[in-house]
């Protein structure tokens, strides 16, 4: 366990979460989340005053970081590569609340391990809407015999990720989220868009493909985000994703019955 500086602070003041219970969370999800962590380049949201200050965006190491954390430097950033728990509980510590590792691996930068469309709502109105998106893209990829899965980004809307053979580099992989992203929007233009601008969406669930490119972000399974109550990016299993489904259902005190 990592020695804690300063464990009373409060991080999530509306259920009076301290940086102490946000340590233990990740202690206790560190094997399921270092699989999705190891080998990769990561930029962190962090909250060293709590979530309702003002936090930032991290992707360079800083300079007073132990020796004991892999970093490796791409152009002129100096990355966090996460292989293991003590340096997943160090960067807890320092209240790095929100993980986004790359898509690809630090020894084959180009080539993607997974494809990600990330579904994104206008407005709380068209979750039905974003669950039929998140179906049709299922049963296409499931046509040409991929396996899709399903993670809540425990903000506001879905990613439905397919694993890959690290055989492609990211333009052809996002060549690829595209043509299912049309397939779908051609289908019903009504209630799909491709339009990146928030004010030409019209209400419609926006699929989101641009993530597939060489040092994109994707948030992390079981990262978790900085909404009350400390919601979870959580994997789900199909049959849990419907028009009822909240966010807030996976926080850092529920996971533990689950």
């Amino acid at each position: 366990m990592t020695e804690i500086s300063n464990p009373k602070k409060i991080i999530y003041q509306k259920n009076e979460k301290d940086k102490k219970e946000i340590i233990n969370y990740y202690e206790k999800v560190s094997k399921l989340m270092l699989p999705y962590l190891k080998g990769r380049f990561l930029a962190f949201e962090r909250f060293p005053n709590g979530i309702d200050k003002e936090g930032f965006f991290q992707k360079n190491a800083s300079d007073y970081y132990p020796n004991f954390i892999k970093t490796k430097k791409y152009k002129q950033t100096s990355y966090v590569i996460c292989d293991d728990k003590k340096t997943l509980l160090y960067l807890a510590n320092q209240v790095c609340l929100e993980i986004h590792p790359w898509l690809s691996r630090e020894d084959k930068l180009n080539h993607p391990d997974k494809i990600v469309w990330d579904l994104d709502p206008s407005d709380k109105k068209n979750l039905d809407n974003l669950v039929q998106a998140a179906f049709a893209i299922k049963k296409i990829l499931e046509n040409l015999a991929l396996n899709p899965f399903l993670l809540s980004t425990g903000s506001r809307g879905f990613h439905v990720v397919v694993p890959i053979k690290r055989n492609y580099t990211f333009d052809v992989t996002r060549n690829f989220a595209l043509k299912i992203a049309q397939i779908i929007v051609n289908i019903n233009p009504k209630n799909y868009t491709l339009e990146q601008r928030k004010t030409e969406r019209k209400g419609r669930v926006f699929i989101d493909v641009l993530r597939n490119a060489r040092g994109q972000l994707s948030i992390c399974p079981y990262s978790l985000r900085a909404i009350e109550p400390a919601t979870i990016a959580m994997p789900l299993n199909w049959d849990e994703l419907n028009i009822k489904f909240k966010h807030s259902k996976y926080n850092s005190r529920s996971i533990n019955s689950y």
